[in-house]
């Protein structure tokens, strides 16, 4: 660990290379990959641990204030510095006072596509993951530290998103940006908390603990006033509605998933089906043309068999395997003969087959026509489900948006 230290602080010696803007650093995918090379194959926990030895260094390095934020992504790392606007030169604090007609030139120059909400979420996830992590944070904690955190992330993209010069006209325009991310952004993070509390992550229960009707005191014997989760009719949650909603929801959702891949098995099933249709339809058609040929060759055997018996000569030019021969005409009437039986128990046993590729064929096609019901009536109840959810579903989502809004309660 001490080498590693070193090695580190040696790096950060030239970390002034990397600053892009005033107000931003971003260590770029190359000298990310040597800055986290010796522990890249480690547990995640211990990631966790090395990435707070590097966000320490860089803080102690650059004197970072708390409302200062170091991202870590998959590949880069960003440094990024909080902008502070005075409150004269702000009095507007939507949005340090600039005009609103202003604000959407920007956004309609530099995000008409709105492209930076999909770019904000994927540092948003990177920030749950780490900064904002319900596994480092208290309840207390997080109320102190996400609206910085969430303005930093609409800071880092206007940044490097745009043109931008001034400091004011930054901050201004993304306070603009995160009254249109604010919600979502705390709704991703409500629904990541419950998705790990579902999963009996201890530090989501503890976390989802602290919002109580009554004071509660959590593992670091710190307290915390009464701060109930209160949904719009005002309904208080409790661990145990908590608990009871996440587990139907969870049991509702691993059901869905279980219609739909059945529905797909059905649809791989009746693909087999008919594959194995046609070619029993393609061995039903070659069999019936041997049968035709057969019937043909009787035909012919039998008008041969009457020439000859017609016939007054007592040796007989015939074809033979396409070779003409002369015969005995008592001879080759035998041989006709003959060859007539070779071809009716050729024919019986021809048709024979027939009847067991229709047999197969109908047997086959009365499965195949019970699995289109089947997934017929799978496919009507997946599509009820998707326009009308499941009766869970709406007090899942009465419980994620309370949560997001307790926590935005400071």
């Amino acid at each position: 660990m001490e080498d590693y230290k070193d090695e580190l602080d040696d790096y950060l010696k030239n970390l002034e290379k990397h600053r892009i803007h005033d107000f931003l650093y971003r260590i770029s995918e190359k000298d990310y990959d040597n800055i986290m090379a010796p522990f890249r194959d480690l547990k995640t926990s211990k990631q966790h641990a090395y990435k707070a030895i590097i966000r320490k260094k860089i803080s102690e390095k650059l004197k970072l204030d708390r409302l200062d934020v170091i991202f870590f992504t998959d590949n880069e790392i960003y440094i990024k510095i909080y902008i502070k606007i005075s409150q004269k030169e702000g009095a507007d604090r939507r949005a340090c006072g600039i005009n609103p007609q202003l604000l959407e030139e920007y956004k309609e120059k530099y995000f008409s596509d709105d492209v930076f909400k999909e770019n904000s979420f994927s540092l948003l996830e990177s920030v749950v993951e780490d900064t904002l992590s319900f596994k480092v944070l208290n309840p207390y904690d997080f109320k102190k530290r996400f609206i910085s955190v969430f303005i930093n992330i609409i800071e880092l993209i206007v940044i490097i998103g745009t043109q931008i010069e001034k400091d004011k006209d930054i901050k201004g325009f993304s306070l603009y940006l995160l009254r249109e991310m604010f919600d979502s952004f705390l709704i991703y993070i409500s629904e990541d908390l419950l998705f790990h509390f579902s999963n009996q992550d201890k530090k989501a229960i503890e976390f989802l603990s602290c919002f109580n009707v009554n004071e509660t005191i959590d593992s670091k014997g710190v307290k915390y006033k009464a701060n109930p989760i209160l949904d719009a009719t005002n309904h208080a949650w409790n661990m145990t509605t908590i608990r009871s909603t996440m587990f139907q929801y969870k049991h509702a959702k691993q059901d869905f998933y279980n219609k739909k891949n059945a529905l797909i098995s059905i649809k791989d099933r009746l693909k087999d089906y008919r594959n194995e249709l046609q070619q029993l339809n393609q061995q039903n058609m070659e069999t019936n043309l041997k049968l035709e040929n057969t019937i043909a060759k009787i035909k012919s055997n039998e008008k041969n068999l009457e020439k000859v018996k017609s016939s007054t000569a007592q040796q007989i030019k015939f074809l033979d395997d396409n070779v003409e021969k002369v015969f005995e005409k008592k001879l080759l009437v035998s041989k006709l003969f003959k060859n007539e039986d070779k071809l009716l128990d050729e024919k019986k046993i021809i048709e024979h087959e027939i009847r067991d590729i229709d047999i197969k064929f109908l047997n086959k096609k009365k499965d195949f026509d019970i699995w289109v019901k089947k997934y017929n009536e799978n496919e009507k109840v997946l599509k009820n489900i998707e326009q009308k959810g499941h009766p869970i579903d709406k007090q899942y989502e009465n419980l994620k948006e309370a949560l997001a809004k307790t926590l935005a309660r400071r």
